[in-house]
């Protein structure tokens, strides 16, 4: 069985059932040998001080005459340790999908451990943790900074080169934050998705990675300060998906020195 994970990009802001405070949630699909299986919806609980993730995968049949009877779903939460990341099953009440029509039925805990779907769930459980950047980069992330600043607005004007300042236009560069890496070979790099793309040197950057020039400084220093900069390493928008570790420097298209602020509501 061949799984395969498409994202869907958008991230959305959510108040916490129990805090009142916005967090994110993503979604995505996944497909078995290349038919669609299943949906799953992700909620990243960044406004509470210990990561955690709920996730919610609902399995079955997509096709145009289906029904939500034909499909079940299942809430797990999703925790950091040290080693690896940890999932739960949990009871269909602690799910923010608990009602959701689309999902199709969601199994209470007890049930989801003796269903014959259960070793399916846990896999696409799996590959969707490893292989949606914005799960795994929230829960991996060390920068708090940059974590408060995922699924933002921000603006982006290019310093240097001349060559780039002086072609970018008018109004600057605007994005959505969409994941955290460790970089390749370097700093935590802060993924921004842009609305327009940036045509320089015969090459078109669809996404930049960001991240801050200065020793000691922190993305909320980069866009609170008024004299810091970052650096932005500008790529193709295919690269969105792909794994920290197979991050290659000679896939960015080209750089630049960017001012980076929060782009007001």
């Amino acid at each position: 069985m061949a799984l395969r994970i498409e994202l869907v990009e958008s991230i959305k802001r959510h108040l916490c059932d129990h805090c009142g405070e916005a967090n994110l949630s993503v979604h995505g699909f996944v497909y078995r040998d290349e038919n669609a299986y299943a949906l799953y919806f992700a909620q990243l609980y960044t406004a509470h001080p210990d990561k955690l993730v709920c996730l919610a995968i609902g399995v079955g049949d997509w096709g145009e005459e289906s029904s939500p009877r034909d499909r079940t779903s299942v809430s797990l939460f999703v925790r950091p340790t040290e080693s690896e990341f940890q999932m739960t099953l949990t009871d269909r009440e602690a799910s923010p999908w608990r009602n959701s029509s689309l999902l199709g039925t969601m199994m209470n805990r007890a049930d989801a451990l003796t269903s014959p779907l259960k070793d399916v769930l846990f896999e696409i459980a799996d590959r969707v943790v490893a292989e949606d950047p914005r799960i795994r980069s929230y829960l991996a992330a060390s920068d708090t900074g940059a974590l408060l600043l995922l699924g933002s607005r921000l603006s982006i004007t290019v310093n240097e080169p001349y060559e780039i300042a002086t072609n970018q236009g008018e109004p600057p560069l605007l994005g959505q934050a969409m994941r955290i890496s460790t970089g390749p070979e370097g700093p935590p790099g802060l993924w921004v998705r842009l609305d327009r793309p940036l045509e320089a040197f015969g090459k078109i950057g669809e996404i930049v990675v960001l991240s801050p020039r200065h020793e000691g400084s922190s993305f909320y220093d980069v866009i609170r300060g008024p004299y810091l900069a970052a650096d932005g390493l500008f790529l193709a928008a295919e690269w969105a998906q792909v794994p920290d570790e197979q991050l290659r420097l000679d896939e960015f298209l080209f750089g630049a020195v960017v001012i980076v602020r929060l782009e007001s509501a």
